[in-house]
């Protein structure tokens, strides 16, 4: 006859599950990179860095050279601006006088070498040589157009200011486009010249 079977007591503790890694436990950044990842790509990466920072250097050097700065002013567009400029903001009929006609000083100077600009209207109208650098249909209208500017900065201010101010400025600009035509005309004509004679010698 079989021994009795003896009854087995169940366990007094249940065992604890394994352990899971905490979400606060710091992981080293080599976890989240396959084995080897820097030794295989490592170099290329850097070299791509480096490829990229002097091509975006080459590009901001040639975009700096190609801008082309702009042509400095010649003496009438310099003056022709003045004016313009003044004449927007309205000034008083002494005001305008005044600053035209250093406006109109300031062209002579970088034109026609004329030292206008630094006298005053009686010692420019007493110098014998005053204006001959320009052609001599130019030199009265000149002469005049200053004297003029003079004689306005001991005026009144009256209700017309604006369209005397106006009509002053128009002359100034007048003036010098009419020198500056001179000019234009006077180059021509001595290129035209030099031009005729430089052949003639050729053909010799």
């Amino acid at each position: 006859m079989p021994p009795p079977a003896t009854f087995q007591p169940p366990p007094t503790a249940i065992p604890e599950p394994p352990a899971f890694p905490s979400l606060m436990e710091t992981q080293s950044p080599d976890a989240y990179f396959q084995a080897g990842f820097w030794d295989a790509w490592g170099i290329w990466i850097i070299l791509a860095s480096i490829l990229l920072a002097v091509a975006i250097a080459v590009i901001v050097l040639i975009r700096r050279k190609g801008r082309i700065p702009a042509a400095p002013l010649s003496p009438s567009e310099t003056a022709i601006r003045d004016i313009s400029m003044l004449r927007n903001t309205h000034p008083s009929l002494r005001q305008a006088a005044v600053e035209f006609s250093l406006i109109l000083r300031k062209y002579l100077v970088g034109e026609t070498k004329d030292p206008a600009l630094y006298e005053t209207q009686q010692e420019f109208n007493r110098r014998a040589d005053a204006l001959t650098a320009l052609p001599s249909e130019l030199q009265a209208p000149t002469r005049d157009l200053l004297d003029r500017m003079a004689s306005l900065k001991y005026e009144p201010d009256t209700p017309e200011n604006d369209s005397m101010v106006n009509e002053l400025a128009n002359a100034t600009v007048q003036l010098i486009n009419d020198i500056e035509a001179d000019a234009h005309r006077t180059k021509e004509e001595t290129d035209l010249v030099v031009k005729k004679s430089s052949s003639r010698f050729n053909q010799r």
